[in-house]
């Protein structure tokens, strides 16, 4: 039982710090096919397109990370996702009709900077595995926008119109993905020719409650199983809050009853403290969440670290209703 959440000591120097960031993935379209004086042009080709774009010369180097990959490139943002779609934007006007040579898959989340064994930065963890994710699903000119941030940012006036779906892909461990395409003009593809795509009958927009149970019920016993016993209780019955962490030594205030989103507004949550789910304990744990969230029966109510989501009444209802094994 996760129970609701306490504070955990802090053990800094024993601990990386975790940090929300934006990781665009940039792959080379047919890169192990070409000669190798044509990988030397392609990869100094977009090595020059990407460090002569405007966000990229206007960021701060302290958060900001690129790195090679072989066959392309890895770029974080510290926590600007926005900042993620402008690369992508730019690398497309820059390439013009030969955009369709690249694959580009952004994902925010948390990751860690790292200094690998030649003293580089480098970054590491969940945001760059699920950027990873979100390419190995796109064809030649896609730009793949995974929920977060698409989800967010599908809801403002700057991007909302170009991102276009939400789509759901089936990807390692038979994992479900949510994300956008981004279509804006002469940037991106707007082919829904993607790989990984579940069919279009299959989204949870076309299930009915009982096969999205069903489905959600196969992939997560764990995660539901425990997420029953946690409102099962006598002093948690009316919590309906609950926040997502990767490791069970993070830090979370606990003391805080009001919490805001990214906008800087305030939103009220419950006067009780949430329930956790770490990832230590459920593998690929923020993909589960983004499934519930994509059938409704979560809803983000903040994002940053942690992000908080509340329970749907339906999703309690089918969870005391429903007899769970694990």
């Amino acid at each position: 039982m996760s129970h609701a959440v306490e504070t955990v000591s802090s053990q800094a120097g024993t601990s990386p710090e975790m940090q929300s960031w934006a990781i665009v993935m940039i792959d080379i379209v047919g890169y192990s096919t070409l000669t190798e004086e044509g990988q030397y042009q392609a990869i100094n080709n977009l090595n020059e397109v990407v460090k002569n774009t405007e966000v990229i010369k206007n960021s701060n180097p302290q958060e900001t990370i690129l790195l090679p990959t072989g066959d392309g490139m890895v770029v974080g943002f510290l926590a600007l996702p926005g900042r993620a779609l402008e690369l992508a934007s730019q690398i497309h006007l820059a390439y013009g009709q030969h955009r369709s040579k690249l694959k580009i898959g952004i994902h925010s989340g948390i990751a860690v900077k790292t200094t690998d064994i030649n003293g580089n930065r480098n970054i590491a963890g969940s945001a760059v595995n699920l950027a990873e994710r979100t390419l190995s699903c796109c064809r030649g000119g896609h730009i793949l926008v995974a929920q977060d941030p698409g989800g967010q940012l599908k809801n403002t006036m700057k991007w909302g119109d170009a991102l276009c779906g939400p789509y759901t892909f089936q990807v390692k461990h038979d994992m479900p993905l949510v994300a956008y395409n981004f279509v804006q003009n002469e940037i991106g593809n707007p082919a829904e020719d993607f790989n990984n795509l579940v069919s279009l009958s299959n989204l949870a927009h076309s299930h009915t409650p009982e096969t999205a149970f069903s489905k959600i019920q196969r992939i997560m016993p764990m995660l539901l199983a425990e997420m029953k016993q946690d409102i099962s209780g006598d002093q948690t019955e009316l919590i309906r809050e609950f926040v997502v962490m990767p490791r069970r030594n993070d830090i979370f205030n606990s003391t805080k009853k009001y919490y805001g989103d990214e906008r800087g507004d305030v939103i009220s949550v419950s006067a009780q403290e949430p329930f956790a789910y770490f990832g230590d304990d459920h593998e690929n744990l923020q993909s589960k969440i983004d499934l519930l969230e994509q059938y409704s029966l979560v809803a983000k109510i903040t994002s940053g670290h942690p992000p908080m989501y509340r329970m749907s009444e339906q999703l309690l209802n089918w969870l005391m209703a429903t007899e769970l094994n694990t």
